[in-house]
């Protein structure tokens, strides 16, 4: 009956990692997208009402997965400058959202030029990052629809062999 129970736990353990490891699949997709809608906003706000940069970033801050990141931004720029204040915000970004080296260069990079042309060189910026952004997402819907299912599968065959070895 130990037996029965421990492998069952065991195998419930498997299932539970590659879960885990599923779910950063999605979050990483999610990321991308929620990162996507931020600079359309930004786009958006910049574009029809001139607004500065701060209150745009501002307008944004409520979103689900930027949200954090936005309030240390906000705490970070009243005493450094914009670049600085970005860079160290978003600075643990890729291992959060399991961002590839790119990716997470491409969101930190972003406040490198951003706000150092006028509003149609900001705009052009934006469109820049927007059609970069969206081959990211692309790639990363694509490595999901693949990837998604093997960490499930791979964790019930591990548990399921060392269930094997100690049964």
């Amino acid at each position: 009956m130990i037996k029965i129970i421990g492998s069952a736990i065991l195998i419930l353990s498997g299932v539970i990692g590659g879960l885990e490891k599923s779910f950063k699949y999605s979050k990483h997709v999610e990321f991308l997208k929620s990162y996507f809608e931020f600079l359309m906003s930004l786009k958006n706000q910049i574009n029809y009402s001139q607004c500065s940069i701060f209150d745009a970033i501002n307008n944004f801050k409520n979103q689900k997965f930027l949200e954090k990141y936005f309030e240390k931004f906000k705490s970070l720029s009243s005493s450094k400058s914009f670049e600085t204040a970005w860079e160290l915000s978003f600075e643990n970004i890729g291992k959060v959202f399991d961002l590839s080296r790119e990716e997470e260069t491409f969101v930190i990079n972003f406040a490198k030029n951003f706000g150092k042309t006028d509003i149609r060189g900001q705009i052009s910026y934006i469109d820049y990052n927007l059609s970069t952004l969206k081959l990211y997402i692309k790639l990363a819907v694509e490595i999901k629809q693949k990837k998604q299912k093997l960490p499930i599968v791979l964790g019930v065959c591990f548990s399921l062999i060392i269930v094997t070895f100690l049964v």
